[in-house]
């Protein structure tokens, strides 16, 4: 959803939340789990520092806000989403991260969340996505194998 982060860059979730959790008629914002804390669930720092360090094999590596929702986003909703950038701060967008994301947050599991962005939400996202799926399968093997080497290198149990 930010013009800067190209299709085929990969979005490291800084945090995490889901969009289209509104509770208005609780008095929450959009994204709070009603009666928690929850909202904007933040990736492990160690697992983001070391990942910080990986390089895709095309594109760019970012690091920022995934929005999650159970729709797939198109740009026709665009307008409607304007919440997604105004109001939550989002990155990119896409439909489970934010709940794996809860469940290791309240379980305290550390968890990073990364996407390989395949579209840009517009008429061609659906064609877009079925060519793209090589592409950001790749990626996200080359990523584990690189935080895999990392987290081998690194004594994780000081942190």
């Amino acid at each position: 959803v930010q013009p800067h982060i190209e299709i085929g860059d990969t979005l490291l979730a800084a945090d995490l939340v889901q969009h289209d959790l509104e509770s208005t008629a609780l008095n929450l914002p959009r994204g709070q789990v009603p009666f928690s804390d929850y909202r904007f669930l933040p990736s492990d720092p160690i697992l983001l520092e070391l990942a910080a360090g990986f390089r895709p094999a095309t594109g760019q590596l970012h690091q920022g806000r995934i929005c999650t929702g159970d729709q797939f986003i198109t740009y026709r909703e665009m307008n409607s989403h304007a919440y997604l950038t105004d109001e939550l701060d989002g990155d990119g967008v896409e439909m489970e991260g934010a709940s794996v994301a809860l469940v290791c947050s309240v379980n305290r599991v550390p968890f990073l969340v990364a996407r390989t962005i395949s579209d840009r939400a517009d008429a061609e996202a659906a064609t877009n996505f079925e060519a793209f799926l090589p592409q950001a399968s790749r990626n996200s093997l080359d990523l584990v194998r690189f935080l895999l080497r990392e987290m081998a290198r690194v004594d994780l149990s000081a942190g």
